[in-house]
């Protein structure tokens, strides 16, 4: 376009970015398959047998004289920078005999073949992919830009049996919007080795599936902020939470699984959100120290103590933006009492009924009804998963690799659906919008809905702590969690618990059903530097690493196992290189450019762990009235963490 003097409008909006001339709009593929999904397995995913991914020397091709060369390049010019891989000897003898099969004289007629076979298996890929979503679900591809907008309209549009009403005011969108937040992500203990115990990797099959599978709000949403019904709602809380904490925990156990298949009714006959206030006694916050349940914003100012290298990078943003102070906001689980604290019904009487919390005071209650809403879709979506994972076995046992490899994607692809529509049901559109329809079933999606999938996951993590599934909490991701408890084996771990407790929270294998914990991984040693960033030793001696923001196979030889122990242990700050392209956008001309940036991969300061010191924090609310109704100074009791000093955080 460049060529014609031509300047495309580029649309950029907070997902995706679009590139239209004339009747032609040119969409981001990438956003319609998983992250893991290149070129080559999306065709393979949508049924494209004839075209293959073929090889290119991006690195090597830097002038157009090289066009008229009569050979294919050696292997180290096709060296990837952006991956620091080179290709496998069998794709680079493939790459030959097509050179020779298609008698090429020259480069240039090599990398038009190279453009027309990616053009053309996207292509082929895209309407099989357009034929099948039009087919089964009567939608069209081209109205979308995302497998998330996909997902999100397939549940309005095929899946929704409820009419979801509208939000009716402000006022309340605003109470349920202000409570939103994200899955959990925190380190417990930073080293573990396997003499104190197997160290064990679990994953939650689609944890956010079984959360969409519960009973969720729908319908008509009555606001109440007279006394009366508060006073009246508080005593029938407190008294029906008080009767279920009599019980023995067996019967409480089967309490709870009548009530699950709805053969007796929910004694607080009522559900929905409630704003107010709570706090934890001395036995709770001894109960709860190592895991607080409830989370809450907290202001964040110069008093807090940071890493050397966090403190340079501040005094460079006082000097570019000019200011004295900075202040900002982490979202932490403490237990601190809550005032004005928003809190979905279920999440408030499984507190209560355990004995993790008690209530003081309730201000108002947003009441509607539940259903399930979302179950048939997750159920689909579970059976079109389940239906790939029995071709991967099928395909390993045949070495079949191209029915492992599409199976796999669409195993993949399937909890990408359900995923990325919880996803969107928890987007906040007043970033990105300059105006904001409350009053939209979509709307009213996005913040009830999303607001209680979030609660029902992080309450199945939390119930598995309580019923003592977990003994030694390591690291805990959204879905995913490393524990260690003191047996040889998983399987002798899952043999302390009684068959219900394995039926209802172990996965067999190949068993994908939402909610059930399967083992990813046995380990000899792991060390956990912060959420996300972590590296282990498995039992036959190989090493993985983890870091979030960092490209690993461009820094292999500087972030091993040794790298993350050296961070923790000893202060080392370790820096990684990632090479990228970057977009840029000037006067709606794009232009791209390979760069290098250089950036913090590992630091041993961990600063979510040591900001849990009650004098350094500004709550949004009166602190120092927490502090009166009975906050304690003592760190770990306070904040619910022990981990107050380095040393703390290593063993």
């Amino acid at each position: 376009m460049q060529k014609y003097d031509i300047s495309p409008p580029i649309t950029k909006t907070n997902s995706y970015m679009k590139l239209e001339y004339g009747a032609y709009a040119f969409l981001d593929a990438h956003n319609y398959v998983p992250p893991t999904t290149n070129l080559e397995k999306f065709g393979i995913m949508w049924g494209v047998k004839d075209i293959q991914k073929e090889l290119f020397p991006y690195e090597w091709f830097d002038s157009l004289d090289k066009l008229s060369d009569t050979s294919l390049p050696p292997i180290e010019c096709f060296y990837n920078k952006l991956r620091n891989t080179l290709p496998s000897e069998t794709e680079y003898e493939h790459a030959v005999k097509v050179w020779k099969e298609k008698q090429f004289a020259s480069f240039a007629e090599y990398m038009m073949y190279y453009c027309r076979c990616d053009v053309e298996l996207l292509l082929q890929g895209t309407t099989n992919y357009r034929s099948l979503l039009m087919t089964k679900n009567n939608m069209e591809l081209l109205n979308y830009v995302s497998v998330a907008q996909i997902s999100h309209q397939n549940i309005l549009k095929n899946y929704l049996k409820h009419d979801l009403r509208t939000i009716p005011s402000q006022k309340m969108y605003n109470l349920i919007s202000d409570s939103i937040y994200g899955g959990r992500c925190e380190v417990f203990k930073r080293h573990a080795e396997e003499s104190d115990g197997v160290i064990m990797g679990l994953d939650e099959n689609n944890l956010y599936g079984w959360a969409m599978m519960q009973k969720l709000p729908y319908g008509n949403m009555n606001l109440h902020t007279d006394t009366a019904y508060c006073t009246n709602l508080l005593d029938v809380l407190r008294n029906v939470s008080k009767q279920q904490q009599q019980l023995p925990y067996n019967q409480r156990y089967m309490y709870g699984v009548i009530h699950k298949l709805g053969q007796q009714q929910d004694p607080y006959q009522f559900t929905g959100f409630v704003r107010c206030s709570l706090y934890y006694t001395q036995e709770q916050r001894e109960l709860t120290k190592n895991f607080p349940p409830l989370a809450e914003k907290v202001q964040l100012d110069e008093s807090v103590q940071v890493s050397g290298y966090m403190d340079y990078l501040k005094t460079q943003l006082k000097t570019k933006h000019n200011e004295n102070t900075l202040q900002t906001e982490k979202l932490m689980y403490n237990l601190f009492p809550k005032d004005n604290y928003c809190i979905y019904s279920e999440t408030l009487k499984y507190l209560l009924e355990n004995n993790l919390c008690c209530i003081n005071d309730i201000y108002e209650v947003i009441e509607q009804p539940i259903d399930y809403v979302l179950k048939d879709y997750v159920e689909d979506m579970t059976a079109n998963r389940q239906k790939a994972e029995d071709r991967i076995f099928q395909g390993k046992q045949t070495s079949d690799d191209n029915l492992v490899t599409k199976s796999s994607s669409e195993k993949e692809f399937f909890k990408l659906m359900v995923n990325s529509g919880f996803g969107k049901m928890l987007q906040s559109d007043g970033k990105y919008n300059k105006s904001l329809l409350i009053h939209s079933p979509e709307s009213f999606m996005k913040q009830t809905i999303g607001r209680t999938i979030t609660d029902w996951s992080i309450m199945r993590h939390a119930d598995k702590q309580h019923k003592g599934l977990i003994e030694v909490r390591l690291q805990k991701d959204k879905y995913s969690m490393y524990m260690q408890a003191k047996v040889p084996s998983y399987e002798e771990f899952k043999q302390r618990f009684p068959d219900h407790l394995q039926k209802l929270h172990f996965a067999a294998t190949g068993d994908i059903t939402p909610g059930k914990m399967k083992l990813e991984c046995e380990l000899r040693e792991a060390i956990f530097v912060k959420p996300k960033t972590y590296s282990y030793v498995k039992k036959d001696g190989k090493e993985d690493v983890r870091n979030k923001g960092v490209v690993l196979s461009q820094n292999k030889e500087v972030l091993i196992f040794d790298s993350y122990k050296r961070a923790v242990f000893s202060d080392h700050l370790i820096m990684a290189k990632n090479t990228l392209i970057r977009k840029t956008i000037h006067n709606d001309t794009l232009s791209m450019n390979t760069m290098t940036v250089t950036k913090a991969a590992l630091d041993g300061w961990y600063d979510k762990q040591r900001i849990h010191h009650q004098k350094r924090l500004k709550k949004k609310h009166n602190c120092a009235e927490l502090k009166a109704r009975g906050a304690r100074t003592s760190n770990h009791l306070a904040f619910g963490f022990r981990l107050g000093s380095k040393r703390d955080l290593q063993i």
